[in-house]
């Protein structure tokens, strides 16, 4: 549960559960909030953000010697090193 001192929300689950549509959804509403725009619900307490950090999943590459999983942990931590305390 979030709360004042729980900020960070791990979303686990098997493949094809839904994980990424859950996540783009929070993306679209905090962009929507912070442009003024209607939200599909009763009540929302959005905090302000100064960046909606993502990660694209890419296609297989043989170029790169990597293997899924080290390319995703690549690029989480370019997300994590870009990220600002907002």
């Amino acid at each position: 549960k979030m709360d004042e001192t729980n900020r960070v929300l791990v979303v686990t689950g098997p493949n094809f559960s839904g994980k990424s549509c859950y996540a783009r959804q929070v993306g679209v509403l905090v962009y929507l909030s912070h442009v003024g725009s209607y939200l599909p619900c009763d009540s929302a307490r959005i905090s302000i953000f100064d960046q909606i950090l993502v990660n694209f999943g890419d296609v297989e590459t043989c170029a790169v010697p990597q293997s899924t999983f080290q390319r995703d942990l690549t690029q989480i931590a370019g997300i994590f090193h870009r990220s600002t305390p907002n």
